[in-house]
């Protein structure tokens, strides 16, 4: 059996064994022929390319679905219920997203996924770099090789997802300036006073807490910014913005285990939405480079 042999030319005759099968499978994909079972296939999955299941999955509902020409994608807030039933649903037995999944919710459930962290994405050891290439946005790619493997399997994916729905840009007026500019805050973040830092760099850094964390407190700073940026009098916008630290407070009170996130300065949020826009347009070139 030969690698450029194609799928179709592998059979399964009824005296063959699974076993034989899988083993033609593997050679045809150009896995390494000493590997024999499905368990090492994932150990090696798992150490070359480390991603939490519910990543992988909402990017591919996006891909595969309707979230590439889903206008506003990431931007637009759906139900925290359809949220919350999407959740329920991906943290069940099957560890699936059903189909014809709202793609709004699907990037909701993602991005309450990495606000949930313990720690940002882009790591507060290098949040300094991070915005310091805001000046040199091509110097990222020296700043990927010093993320654990786990936070730059994450990244590449969620920018290979962004980089796709840029492509659709004049459908779904998301380009990867709006991207950039959606994600920055969820990617980066300062520790709040007195945090606790994670105390080793173990090969899943931060990427182990659970997906729901935050996710009241995050639904309610979204919909009290949605709510005070479309009130026209200032009284009103004021009072929404009250609303909303008044509820992302009760829900911090009422859960011990949700951390708070410090947001950026504008100053430092600009550069990360310029070094992450650059990513998304040059996604091809970034990681190839630093791979």
């Amino acid at each position: 059996m030969h690698v450029h042999e194609s799928a179709s030319s592998i059979r399964c005759p009824a005296h063959s064994t699974y076993g034989t099968y899988f083993g033609q499978l593997l050679r045809l994909n150009n896995i390494a022929p000493y590997v024999s079972s499905l368990q090492a296939v994932c150990r090696s999955e798992l150490a070359s390319k480390p991603c939490p299941q519910l990543v992988l999955m909402c990017c591919t509902a996006l891909v595969s679905g309707q979230g590439l020409t889903t206008e506003r994608i990431f931007k637009h807030d759906p139900p925290q219920e359809l949220v919350d039933r999407l959740a329920a649903t991906a943290a069940g037995p099957l560890s699936l997203l059903p189909p014809g999944a709202s793609p709004h919710a699907v990037a909701a459930l993602l991005k309450q996924f990495l606000l949930g962290l313990p720690e940002p994405l882009l790591t507060y050891r290098l949040l300094p770099q991070w915005v310091a290439a805001g000046d040199h946005p091509g110097s990222c790619m020296s700043l990927l090789q010093q993320l654990p493997a786990a936070n730059v399997g994450v990244l590449r994916l969620i920018m290979q997802t962004c980089s796709y729905i840029n492509e659709q840009a004049a459908v779904n007026e998301m380009d990867s300036q709006a991207l950039a500019e959606v994600l920055a805050h969820v990617v980066a973040w300062k520790p709040a006073p007195k945090a606790e830092r994670n105390a080793g760099p173990g090969p899943w850094q931060g990427l182990t807490k659970a997906l729901t964390l935050n996710r009241g407190s995050t639904a309610a700073v979204d919909s009290g910014t949605a709510a005070a940026g479309e009130a026209t009098d200032p009284a009103a916008a004021a009072e929404a913005v009250q609303g909303t630290a008044a509820a992302a407070g009760s829900h911090a009170d009422a859960a011990s285990d949700v951390h708070r996130v410090t947001p950026l300065d504008d100053a430092e949020l600009e550069a990360v939405v310029t070094v992450l826009e650059y990513i998304i347009s040059n996604f091809s070139s970034v990681f190839a480079a630093s791979t």
